[in-house]
């Protein structure tokens, strides 16, 4: 089994591989979403743990989710990442993709305001 890993911080990358290495498993530790795109297009991986410390770490979940939807995927998130997930769980929102079409947010915004 391969496992990919991806943390920001290198200081423990051998301590990670000597507690995950064994059994038949193979890790391979990144430090970038595209560190990890490279690995990904490398080996075939059954696993992923993947530490998110800001908005901007999660284009790799997306990346996965598009191309290796069948990777497991363990997610390490901080504090401040939890706040924000948790926050657009409790909040009534919708999506306008990029790039953006006046039609479409004058449609959202009349959409919101008759639900009111």
């Amino acid at each position: 089994m391969k496992i990919l890993i991806q943390l920001r911080d290198a200081a423990a990358d051998s301590e990670i591989k000597e507690f995950t290495e064994g059994d038949g498993k193979k890790v391979y530790i990144s430090h970038s979403t595209e560190e990890s795109i490279t690995q990904l297009s490398n080996h075939r991986f059954e696993k992923a743990v993947v530490s998110l410390r800001g908005i901007n770490d999660a284009a790799i979940l997306k990346y996965m989710n598009d191309y290796y939807p069948e990777i497991k995927v363990v997610v390490i998130a901080n504090k401040t990442f939890d706040d924000i997930i948790s926050i657009f769980k409790k909040v009534n929102y919708s999506i306008i993709h990029e790039p953006l079409q006046l039609s479409e947010l004058k449609s959202q915004l009349t959409n919101t305001l008759s639900q009111m």
